[in-house]
């Protein structure tokens, strides 16, 4: 097994993901679920030199993602399952999302179970995870191991509850489960789970020096924000 990459107790912010940095030039193992154009793999790409698999369900985002030379891009829906699924095509892309029967705007595309999918590119484990995947982050969790979870050192999701593709019961589930996995919640969103951090408490060393830098993190960027609003 690898020595985990030891990310530094700062943030970065990733088009919308909080997570903990990586030194630049660290080449740390990304897997990005929900790729969309490949915004996300370009930015930790450019500041850590990360090493990154980018994963996009929507066929047209899938035909087109835009990510740096050396990423390795793959089109499928994430989930528990392998496999073929319904999925939902909106005219906001990021809102596209599987069905568990087609209809009006479905097409059939190929799904993937994560935790076998993780068991073939990141046997090791992944420095980081990224879940932005319209609801489909649920069962992604599910099909995770215990042993796989133990290996990864931080995960940042957006549960989808706030727009009815999951229920809030099933999102606090899965938060519940990975704290008793060992993972430090650090929910950076206010009103709400859209940006959740998860960081496995059993590799990176978190005391209340970096807790405490955490939190002033997240007042800081919602003050900011209520700075932003009042003067537009």
């Amino acid at each position: 097994m690898r020595d985990a990459l030891q990310p530094q107790i700062r943030l970065e912010n990733h088009r919308g993901h909080t997570v903990l940095a990586y030194p630049k030039g660290s080449a740390p193992l990304v897997v990005d679920c929900g790729a969309h154009k490949g915004e996300f793999a370009t930015s930790v790409c450019a500041v850590w030199g990360a090493r990154c698999h980018s994963i996009e369900a929507a066929p047209g985002l899938a035909a087109q993602l835009d990510v740096p030379a050396g990423t390795s891009t793959h089109h499928f829906a994430v989930s528990g399952e392998d496999g073929e699924i319904p999925f939902q095509l909106t005219d906001n892309a990021e809102g596209s999302h599987f069905k568990d029967e087609m209809g009006e705007g479905c097409v059939m595309v190929p799904q993937r179970h994560l935790g076998r999918f993780l068991a073939e590119v990141a046997p090791d484990g992944p420095d980081l995870l990224k879940l932005d995947i319209e609801g489909a982050e649920i069962p992604a969790l599910q099909s995770l191991s215990d042993a796989q979870l133990a290996r990864i050192t931080q995960i940042t999701c957006e549960f989808h509850d706030f727009c009815g593709y999951v229920t809030a019961q099933a999102v606090d589930e899965a938060i519940a489960r990975l704290e008793r996995a060992g993972f430090a919640v650090f929910p950076f969103s206010w009103h709400t789970r859209g940006d959740v951090l998860f960081v496995n408490r059993r590799i990176v060393p978190l005391g209340p020096v970096a807790r405490l830098r955490i939190a002033a993190y997240r007042y800081a960027r919602g003050f900011g924000r209520i700075l932003s609003r009042l003067g537009a």
